[in-house]
């Protein structure tokens, strides 16, 4: 699973890249399928500057591909795998809401 090392770097690195909700935001956008920067802007309160930015982050991570159209650029999910981490996390975020342990976890202790 993730017991190589240069593997569990990259998983950090991808686990901190979705570590901003601004960026869960503009992949949200994105599972509709591929939007452009305009597009994406208007539905998220950031700048624009701090859009390319977080734009950017993802791309780099490989979470996003995009293609130029003459002067627009469009993003899309670049991993299918997103979907289903995003659909596990918000899973993990109503047991943590409930304080229910998920199916099949047993012996932990409360912090």
């Amino acid at each position: 699973m993730l017991q190589n090392p240069g593997k569990l770097k990259k998983s950090a690195h991808l686990l901190k890249t979705l570590g901003n909700p601004h960026r869960l935001q503009i992949i949200l956008q994105l599972l509709g399928g591929e939007k452009n920067v305009t597009q994406i802007n208007a539905s998220i309160a950031v700048s624009q500057p701090a859009l390319s930015q977080h734009l950017s982050r993802l791309r780099s991570a490989g979470i996003l591909g995009s293609r130029r159209e003459q002067r627009q650029i469009f993003y899309y999910l670049n991993n299918q795998h997103i979907g289903g981490l995003l659909a596990v996390m918000n899973d993990m975020g109503q047991a943590a809401d409930s304080k229910m342990l998920p199916q099949g976890v047993t012996g932990v202790m409360n912090a």
